[in-house]
């Protein structure tokens, strides 16, 4: 689970600064072999569009190995509006596939091994990847 907070120091229109966001991160680690199950759902808000929430929800799973890079593969479902500065009024609600790596967590202590651990810190994972189909404006 993770959450934060922000204030835009500078702005160029001037715009309402402050946003939050939040999300929770499960994890059933080696579900089948090598491969865990990931799901994920996030939600962003601003002062700019009234605090309505952009939500993201993301399920798929995570390739681990005995060393400390591993895979994911997940399904998405976005819907809020862009999160792209210009387009940020703009609604959007789309599916997506997305294709990521990661790299985290040290050998074991005692024996040296490189596990498939939980959850890696935010920003480890780099999207490399990411397919959407039939974006479409609407409500967020």
């Amino acid at each position: 689970m993770y959450g934060g907070s922000g204030y835009l120091l500078h702005t160029e229109p001037d715009i309402k600064r402050k946003h939050a966001h939040g999300g929770v991160e499960l994890v059933q680690p080696r579900a089948e072999g090598e491969l865990s199950f990931v799901a994920a759902a996030e939600v962003r808000a601003s002062e700019e569009l009234d605090w309505r929430g952009s939500r993201s929800y993301r399920a798929g799973f995570e390739f681990c190995s005995s060393n400390p890079r591993r895979v994911r593969q997940m399904l998405e479902h976005y819907r809020g509006h862009s999160p792209s500065g210009q387009f940020s009024l703009d609604s959007l609600r789309y599916p997506g596939l997305g294709h990521a790596f990661g790299f985290g967590g040290g050998p074991r202590r005692n024996t040296g091994e490189f596990p498939c651990k939980k959850r890696l810190a935010s920003g480890v994972w780099h999207t490399i990847l990411k397919f959407t189909w039939k974006s479409q404006a609407g409500d967020p």
